[in-house]
C-alpha cells in the first residue's frame, strides 16, 4: 500500500474514508487492490503521474482492450463499419404486408390467402429472427413447403442495401445451413424488403420473389 499512496494520492482518501466508516478490512483490501490496478495500468502505459485520473486510465485501458480484440486498424475499422450498417435495422419490426411477384407476368398478389401477423427482430450481436403466421386453414398443410407461414433464425450481416442470413433454425428444416439474401430500404418508420427470384413449389413451380413491408411496432403491439 505504500507504493499505492505515493503513486495515486488522489485515490488514497477514498480508501481511508471507507476504512474509517466501515472498519471492514475486506472492503479496504478490495479498494486498495483497485487503486493498485489503476496505478499499475498508469505505469505500464507511461501516463504522467499528474495525468493519472480515472478518465485517462479508462481511455488508455479501452484502447488496450480494442487492440487485444483486433489484430489491425483495418480489422477494427471493418468491425465499426459493420456495426454502423446494422444500426438502422436493430430492434423489432411488425409485418404490414407480404406480397408475391410472378416473374412471367409481373403480377403481384398476397403471399397468403388469409390475414397474416408477423415480427422481425435484429439483435446487435449479429442474430436475426422472424416469424410470420397466418390464420390456419380448415386442414393444416402437410407439406412443409406449403405450410401457412414461416419462421427462421440465424446469423446475419449487412452489406450495403442488403443483408444475408445464414439460417441455423427454421420451420422448414430444408432451410438449415442455407443463406437467405434480402434487399431493403428504410423510409421513415417502415422497412421495405424484397427477396431474390426463386422457384416456388407452392405456386406451381413459378419463379417468384417476395415483397414485405415492416414497421416499428407501437407500444400496444410490442
Amino acid at each position: 500500500m505504500c507504493g499505492v499512496r505515493r503513486k495515486t494520492p488522489l485515490l488514497q482518501p477514498l480508501v481511508n474514508f471507507r476504512l474509517a466508516k466501515t472498519g471492514y478490512r475486506a472492503t479496504a483490501a478490495r479498494l486498495g487492490a483497485r487503486v493498485g490496478t489503476l496505478a499499475a495500468d498508469a505505469a505500464r502505459h507511461n501516463i504522467p503521474e499528474r495525468a493519472r485520473t480515472p478518465s485517462e486510465l479508462q481511455t488508455r485501458c479501452a484502447r488496450c482492450y480494442l487492440s487485444s480484440q483486433f489484430h489491425s486498424p483495418r480489422q477494427m475499422t471493418a468491425a465499426i463499419e459493420a456495426r454502423t450498417e446494422q444500426a438502422p435495422l436493430l430492434g423489432w419490426w411488425q409485418l404490414v404486408s407480404c406480397e408475391v411477384e410472378f416473374q412471367a407476368s409481373g403480377h403481384r398478389a398476397p403471399m397468403y390467402d388469409t390475414p397474416t401477423n408477423g415480427f422481425l427482430v435484429f439483435a446487435s450481436d449479429g442474430r436475426v429472427m422472424t416469424v410470420v403466421e397466418a390464420l390456419r386453414r380448415d386442414e393444416p398443410a402437410r407439406d412443409p413447403e406449403s405450410a401457412h407461414g414461416m419462421a427462421y433464425a440465424g446469423r446475419y450481416r449487412v452489406e450495403g442495401q442488403h443483408w444475408l442470413t445464414e439460417i441455423d433454425a427454421a420451420c422448414n428444416v430444408g432451410w438449415r445451413g442455407a443463406i437467405q439474401e434480402r434487399w431493403f430500404r428504410i423510409e421513415s418508420d417502415r422497412l421495405h424488403v424484397r427477396s431474390g427470384w426463386c422457384v416456388s413449389p407452392p405456386h406451381g413451380g413459378a419463379t417468384i420473389r417476395v415483397w414485405l413491408v415492416w414497421q416499428r411496432p407501437t407500444a400496444t403491439a410490442a
